[in-house]
């Protein structure tokens, strides 16, 4: 299949973000007087938005107040610490840098969009892509197909046309709920046994991989 139509995650996929989302959620819980997590911890649970990680993670039971504090400092350190320590993962500029061509590159994360732009521009590789959407999209988060839908649309290309790539279930659910075909990394944030018992079209276990499936 030659596809036209490439929408990659972000958040362990294309970069790895762990130990600054980490830092910054530990930041907001000593100024509200929690304990810190660590970097395994904070693994288990990101990769369907700030709210619904910051849910997991202090407990339903939380006080609303103590939620809004948690988050609003967690919002306001890493916006000032977006690539402090996040990087690419090794392999990744040379295959976007072979991708590019005759094909629309895009970027469909659940992290919040203000976030997105920065992170690229400050990992030089804003240029490979055509569009990125986050979390607060007005189409909605992953694993709603809408934004598939809107991207397939802006961009002019048949679902059959149009891969997902992502290593986290809630990308190979969006396929799925889209109709397009699904790609799992095996070297980013999700369990690579929940993520092959969805039954990707494709598995690869590193980024040069992909060069194969396209």
């Amino acid at each position: 299949m030659a596809f036209k139509l490439i929408i990659f995650d972000l958040d362990g996929t294309i970069i790895n973000s762990l130990a600054d989302i980490t830092d910054s959620f530990n930041y907001a819980l000593a100024e509200c007087g929690r304990v810190p997590f660590t970097l395994t911890q904070v693994k288990q649970m990101i990769g369907t938005g700030v709210d619904n990680f910051l849910k997991q993670a202090l407990g339903k039971n939380t006080d609303p107040a103590v939620f809004i504090r948690v988050h609003d400092y967690f919002i306001k350190h890493y916006r000032t610490n977006l690539s402090t320590k996040t990087c690419c993962y090794q392999g990744i500029k040379n295959m976007l840098c072979t991708i590019n061509g005759n094909r629309q590159i895009t970027v469909l994360s659940n992290k919040n969009q203000e976030f997105i732009s920065p992170i690229l521009s400050n990992l030089r590789i804003s240029d490979y892509f055509s569009a990125w959407l986050g979390g607060d999209n007005p189409y909605g988060k992953k694993p709603s197909p809408e934004s598939i839908n809107y991207l397939i649309n802006k961009f002019s290309v048949k679902k059959e046309e149009t891969l997902i790539i992502g290593d986290m279930p809630v990308d190979i659910k969006t396929a799925k709920a889209s109709g397009v075909s699904s790609c799992a990394v095996l070297w980013g944030y999700g369990c690579n046994v929940s993520i092959k018992k969805l039954s990707p079209d494709y598995i690869i276990s590193y980024p040069r991989e992909i060069l194969k499936i396209l």
